[in-house]
């Protein structure tokens, strides 16, 4: 799950956005800006902005040998483990 209170959550989904919109942008508004032109840089941002805010990051190295130390661990031992067999 993400962390939503870093700003490094949002950021690459808004830059992205917004470069989407850029690039949509500079071929159409040489002449001035339609409402089918304005649409298509807002569909284009919007496309962008939802599609890499659905792609999860890929887990850094420090995250996976986390994982792994605690994998490696011996699990706790329950109650009924821990009182010898009468």
């Amino acid at each position: 799950m993400a962390d939503l209170n870093r700003p490094a959550t949002y950021a690459k989904a808004i830059l992205g956005g917004l470069l989407a919109a850029a690039t949509c942008a500079i071929p159409l508004v040489d002449d001035g800006l339609t409402p089918s032109e304005a649409l298509s840089i807002l569909v284009a941002a919007l496309t962008v902005l939802a599609g890499v805010w659905a792609i999860p990051n890929a887990k850094t190295s420090s995250q996976l040998d986390y994982e792994d130390e605690l994998r490696q661990q011996e699990p706790p031992v329950s109650p009924e483990r821990a009182l010898p067999e009468s």
